[in-house]
């Protein structure tokens, strides 16, 4: 796997279940004195920001699994994503980190393990490999397969790309399509964290015995947050996270917001922004653009918030909804956003793509504290569904039963 996604659940549950034979990765911190001197200049004024990140690549979990990386291939991609002025250039980075796994595999592995498991768009060379040498290719396929994607964005593009940068833009091109069938048509199991995602690989042709349903789960905070009930007297608060570009639906939640008023709603928006300088002047006095928030520091963010949104047009099974469910917010999310969330239930489910049926979603609230105090109760008790531990228990059963029947 590339970085460090969702803080290397998937090598922790291997590990934890004897499964993991080595995590090859770019970079990772060892429980060393790297990361010890990372974490002391990470306290220096000014470099916080921008050290903070790197002292993710660690988890105790891992401590004593075999860890193959390549920190050169770390530094060479987070130069290219630095000089990255489109999503091309993003995608490109992203390719080299896959053929250095694949080398790494290749040259490094000690012994030939029974299967792979990698992550779409960043597991084609691996499989290749792996597939020369016996081993079965189990592939997450953690966003919908793109040629639907491609469908889904192609009205969204023509009328709302003026809006974004190029790095807030999707990409679609009949290469990444190509790549994405090859890497389905030697995966021997398909992960869909959403229902959303599944037929999505149905309607390009996989099999729907080749893919298991799972959804993801994150490590619950130990306590929920304290935070002030709204009751209508003050702007409902909203917070967004994720990339501030298209594919997240942000203009429609802007639009929504922008009609309510100041008055109604405050909103926030973490993530780095795709959007142009000239649109985040315009919807400066109904929304705050906070640009990118380190993981340790998006606590605070979810405690300020009385609600949170992700109106996603594509997606897989945005991890960041999961976030808001541990923490007892109540979530209005599309059927796009991949979420669990049960409509009326931990939140409200929305048309994607739609301005009006996000501004009918959060005017309920403003109209109608008591729903959102039901449905903040909802999600409060939907935490264990959103949880690692149901995650880890999930993965292991779907992993062993695959390998007894395979």
């Amino acid at each position: 796997m590339l970085g460090a996604r969702m803080h290397y659940a998937v090598p922790r549950i291997l590990q934890q279940a004897g499964m993991l034979q080595a995590l090859v990765t770019d970079a990772y911190l060892d429980d060393g004195v790297q990361r010890r001197s990372l974490a002391l200049l990470a306290g220096m004024p000014g470099l916080g920001p921008r050290l903070r990140p790197a002292l993710g690549r660690h988890h105790p979990e891992l401590q004593g699994a075999t860890i193959i990386q390549r920190r050169a291939t770390a530094l060479r991609m987070f130069a290219q994503r630095r000089r990255a002025r489109d999503k091309a250039a993003w995608r490109a980075a992203k390719g080299l980190g896959a053929r250095q796994l694949a080398a790494s595999i290749q040259r490094d592995l000690p012994v030939a393990g029974e299967a792979v498991f990698a992550f779409h768009e960043a597991a084609l060379e691996t499989f290749e490999v792996a597939a020369a040498r016996g081993m079965d290719c189990i592939l997450e396929q953690s966003v919908l397969a793109r040629p639907v994607a491609a469908r889904i964005l192609a009205d969204e593009l023509s009328a709302w790309a003026h809006w974004y940068l190029p790095t807030g833009l999707p990409i679609v091109d009949a290469e990444t399509f190509d790549r994405s069938r090859r890497e389905w048509a030697l995966a021997d199991l398909i992960l869909a964290p959403s229902e959303f995602v599944r037929q999505s690989l149905v309607d390009c042709g996989v099999a729907p015995s080749r893919i298991a349903l799972l959804p993801y789960g994150i490590d619950l905070p130990t306590r929920l947050p304290h935070r002030a009930s709204y009751a209508g007297d003050r702007p409902l608060r909203l917070l967004f996270a994720g990339a501030v570009d298209l594919r997240k639906g942000i203009h429609h939640l802007l639009r929504a917001v922008d009609r309510l008023g100041p008055r109604a709603v405050e909103l926030r928006v973490v993530g780095r922004i795709g959007l142009t300088p000239e649109i985040v002047s315009r919807f400066s006095d109904c929304a705050r653009f906070l640009g990118h928030v380190p993981r340790q520091d998006m606590a605070r963010q979810f405690e300020w918030a009385d609600a949170f949104v992700l109106p996603s047009l594509v997606e897989g099974s945005a991890t960041v909804t999961y976030e808001a469910l541990g923490r007892g917010l109540p979530v209005v999310a599309t059927p796009n956003t991949g979420s669990m969330v049960a409509d009326d239930v931990e939140g409200r489910i929305v048309a994607a793509g739609s301005t009006e049926a996000l501004l009918e979603a959060v005017a309920g609230y403003v109209d109608n504290p008591a729903m959102l105090h039901r449905h903040a109760a909802g999600a409060c008790a939907a935490r264990e569904r959103a949880s690692y531990a149901r995650y880890r228990r999930d993965l292991t059963e779907t992993l062993r039963a695959w390998g007894q029947g395979a």
